[in-house]
C-alpha cells in the first residue's frame, strides 16, 4: 500500500540511497535527485506529498530549494536534513516553513517518525479543509428540508448563484422558504 510520494534531494549518494531504501521499505514511493536544481525540475514534472532535502548541496542549496517550494505552494511539506546542524540553520529553515530539521548521521527511527508525523499532518490538514467545505455547505442549507430530486436541483442552483455577486429576485408563496434561500 502506497503511503505517499516523496522527493529526496541529497548530494551524498550513500545518504540518498539509504533514505530512499528506508522510505520505500515503509511503503513510500520515492524519487531521488542530487541537488536543489534537479529537485526543482523533478518538482515541476511530478506531484509529491513531501520533500526531504539536504541543507548544503551544489548549484541550489536546501534553503533556496525550500524557498522555491514554499513560494510555489505554502502547504508543501519539507523536511530538512544536514550534517552541518547549527541552531541558526535550524531556525532559518523553520522560519522559511520547513516541517522538521534532522541532523546527520541519519537515524532511521527519527526519519520514520518525522515522515509519519508530516504525512499525518498533511492528511489532517486535507481533512480539515474538506470538513470546512462540507460544514459551510450544510450551514447554508441546514434549515431547508428536501431530499427529492427537485429540491436537490434547487440546492444546486442556490449553490451556484450564491457564489456570484448578482442581484437575485426570489419569488414564491408565503412560507416556502424564500428568506432561507436568500441567506444561503
Amino acid at each position: 500500500m502506497r503511503q505517499g510520494k516523496i522527493l529526496i534531494a541529497e548530494d551524498n549518494e550513500l545518504n540518498r540511497e539509504n533514505l530512499a531504501e528506508l522510505l520505500a521499505e515503509n511503503g513510500y514511493e520515492v524519487k531521488t535527485v542530487c541537488d536543489g536544481r534537479e529537485g526543482i525540475e523533478a518538482f515541476l514534472e511530478d506531484k509529491f506529498d513531501m520533500v526531504i532535502t539536504d541543507l548544503r548541496m551544489p548549484h541550489v542549496d536546501g534553503l533556496e530549494f525550500l524557498q522555491y517550494l514554499k513560494n510555489a505552494n505554502k502547504d508543501n511539506i519539507v523536511i530538512m536534513i544536514t550534517g552541518h546542524g547549527t541552531i541558526d540553520a535550524a531556525v532559518e529553515s523553520m522560519k522559511l516553513g520547513a516541517f522538521d530539521f534532522i541532523t546527520k548521521p541519519i537515524k532511521e527511527d527519527l526519519v520514520k517518525l518525522s515522515v509519519d508525523r508530516a504525512m499525518s499532518f498533511a492528511k489532517l490538514r486535507e481533512e480539515n479543509i474538506t470538513l470546512r467545505v462540507h460544514l459551510k455547505e450544510r450551514q447554508n442549507f441546514d434549515k431547508m428540508i428536501g431530499y427529492s430530486d427537485c429540491m436537490q436541483k434547487v440546492f444546486n442552483i442556490i449553490d451556484k448563484v450564491s457564489a456570484s455577486d448578482s442581484t437575485i429576485l426570489i419569488e414564491g408563496e408565503s412560507g416556502t422558504g424564500k428568506e432561507l434561500v436568500a441567506r444561503a
